[in-house]
């Protein structure tokens, strides 16, 4: 399961004590994920920026799976992008 799936990877990594970049969640569901995006739950208030999004499937790689999220606003500013 670790071989495909980049959560699984880093749930690993940091239950076995590995240093790992700051990971604010993990999500499996889309509407769930989006909405807590838009309302900030997602990202702290305190969270530095900019922050990434980044799907856990290995193999989402070759699709631009990996977002930046420039600030808030850009976040407000961009929901037709991001969903």
């Amino acid at each position: 399961r670790i071989e495909k799936d980049k959560c699984q990877m880093y749930k690993f990594f940091t239950e076995n004590k590995f240093r790992t970049a700051k990971i604010l969640g993990y999500w499996d569901d889309y509407e769930e994920f989006t909405d807590d995006l838009f309302t900030g739950k997602a990202i702290p208030a305190n969270a530095s920026w900019p922050t990434f999004f980044k799907c856990c499937h290995l193999t989402q790689g070759s699709s631009e799976s990996t977002i930046m999220l420039k600030s808030q606003d850009w976040v407000d500013n961009n929901k037709g992008y991001l969903t």
